[in-house]
């Protein structure tokens, strides 16, 4: 069975600089670009993102699909165990370089469609 979750996710901003500081900005700006691939404007948020690495933190294999900038990524890295492995699909290049900034060997980035594995 899978289950499918919609989330609306509102961001507040308190003050310019950490509007520029959480990268928003670019974030939309390549969204808007990619528009057919990309299921969000904003990357998802400090709360989800905490959540989602909790639910994962006693699971061994993990398998993202549309990693985005790596917010979700980065905190699920957080939470596993050291011989967990996480592997993030992501299409849009410009996400997909934000990835392979992660440096973790528990983490591995693919720029491929997950239907071509």
């Amino acid at each position: 069975m899978v289950k499918i979750y919609h989330l609306i996710v509102t961001v507040e901003v308190k003050n310019v600089e950490e509007l520029y500081n959480m990268n928003i900005i670019k974030f939309a700006k390549t969204a808007i670009k990619d528009y057919r691939r990309v299921g969000a404007i904003v990357p998802s948020s400090r709360y989800v993102a905490e959540r989602i690495g909790k639910i994962s933190s006693d699971k061994k294999m993990i398998v993202e699909y549309g990693a985005g900038s790596g917010v979700i990524s980065k905190e699920i890295l957080k939470e596993i165990s050291s011989d967990s492995k996480l592997i993030a699909f992501e299409l849009n290049k410009e996400f997909f370089k934000e990835l392979v900034s992660i440096n973790d060997n528990r983490f591995t980035a693919l720029n491929k469609d997950i239907r071509s594995v």
